[in-house]
């Protein structure tokens, strides 16, 4: 099915915020919430701190193949977001996470600091608009919106519009994702001769034992990598359980921590549909 989005300017000033509100929340500066990691001295004769200190690239691989090897096919999880976009740094976010890696699909409920939207629903192959791209489902937090709009909208994941209020679209979620894109990070600036890297220690995250690594790239070539970045890879599973962005003078740009990961848990078709997630079927 192909479904023809041509908001009038009023519905479009109403979906603008609802994409905003997805991501980001009230637009207002908050103090940062720290989170508490006492980062402790490694143990030298840990063998993956040992490759941790010999090359990161080489150790972020092998996390990346052990994840691949699994083969993780689904997971759930509570992501806590927080992130600095145009100079605010917004709330800290906590979202419920359904993740299925075939048809990539993530489903994302707003337990805290939900914005304009509260939940969120994206199936890579569903909901195409006329160009055939894939959409995601939101459901708005207002009870206008809703009554305007059958409760829930579309919105393609990489729109203008959505993109003001994240630093990143949900089809670049997950742990996948997330190291590779770290790696390339690595590589952008190791080819730049532009890239210092430490193992700062051992971290608790929530109860898990990381190895914490900080890579500093004092003038990124790609805006979406911070100067400053501060990786927690848990020891047991070799999951960056949470990534840390500052700029050069420590200020936050952004903070993912996953917690509460249960992987393999057997999602199927039935827990990615609208239904299943509480949003009404867009008409």
């Amino acid at each position: 099915m192909t479904i023809d989005y041509r908001p009038t300017v009023c519905r479009a000033a109403l979906l603008t915020l609802v994409a905003l509100g997805l991501i980001a929340c009230n637009a207002a500066p908050v103090e940062h919430v720290d989170i508490d990691v006492d980062v402790a001295p490694a143990d030298a004769a840990d063998s993956l701190v040992q490759l941790a200190e010999a090359d990161h690239v080489a150790f972020l691989k092998s996390c990346l193949e052990h994840y691949e090897s699994l083969p993780v096919a689904d997971y759930t999880c509570l992501f806590l977001r927080q992130e600095r976009l145009d100079g605010y740094l917004f709330p800290l976010q906590k979202v419920r996470v359904k993740f299925r890696a075939e048809p990539f699909s993530v489903a994302m409920a707003w337990i805290e600091n939900p914005g304009d939207g509260d939940r969120c629903l994206y199936v890579a192959g569903d909901w195409p608009d006329r160009d055939g791209i894939s959409q995601m489902i939101i459901r708005p937090t207002s009870g206008l919106v809703q009554m305007l709009y059958s409760s829930s909208v579309f919105r393609v994941p990489d729109h203008k519009e959505v993109m003001q209020g994240t630093r990143k679209p949900i089809t670049q979620f997950g742990f996948h994702n997330m190291l590779s894109n770290l790696i390339s990070g690595y590589e952008q600036g190791r080819a730049a001769d532009d890239c210092d890297e430490q193992v700062l220690g051992l971290a608790n995250v929530a109860g898990r034992s990381c190895i914490v690594l900080q890579r500093t790239i004092a003038d990124p070539s790609d805006a979406s990598i911070s100067p400053v970045t501060t990786i927690f890879i848990d020891r047991a599973s070799l999951l960056p359980v949470l990534v840390e962005g500052h700029d050069l003078d420590g200020e936050m740009e952004f903070s993912y921590e996953f917690d509460e990961i249960e992987l393999n848990v057997g999602l199927t078709d039935a827990d990615f549909t609208p239904k299943a997630n509480d949003i009404a079927d867009p008409k």
